[in-house]
């Protein structure tokens, strides 16, 4: 195992830290970066990625980056999203409760995969199954 040397940086305003550990596993060399993120004087937030070995934070680097502080007037207009248990009814079909999930696209390939169905599973009267609403 070996350990790249700390690396501080600003990123959106923040100050922030990053490194990686090139580690030894029984299926090959894995990195573990770590990214910490001083939000304010008392709070830091740390991500922590796994990839290929050699391929350090790579495939991780634009969302490291986009991380930042949203303006009160922002978060006023979030929305939260909650998941929704529903009972399958007798004429409801995968493609007709996809398109009641919370999202403007792949609408259907969310809710297949929230449920681990495939496109041609059937569903059953009073079968349990989750909506993102």
């Amino acid at each position: 195992m070996s350990t790249e040397p700390i690396q501080r940086t600003t990123i959106n305003g923040m100050a922030s830290a990053f490194t990686t550990v090139h580690a030894d596993t029984g299926s090959g060399v894995v990195d573990v970066s770590v990214v910490s993120y001083q939000w304010d004087p008392q709070t830091v937030y740390y991500f922590v990625t796994l990839t290929a070995g050699g391929s350090r934070l790579g495939p991780f680097i634009s969302l490291v980056n986009s991380l930042r502080k949203i303006s009160p007037a922002e978060a006023a207009t979030i929305r939260p999203r909650v998941i929704d248990v529903v009972t399958v009814g007798p004429s409801d079909t995968v493609q007709s409760l996809a398109s009641r999930m919370a999202y403007r696209d792949f609408k259907l390939d969310r809710f297949l995969s929230l449920n681990g169905l495939t496109a041609s599973s059937r569903l059953a009267p009073g079968q349990k199954v989750k909506l993102v609403v």
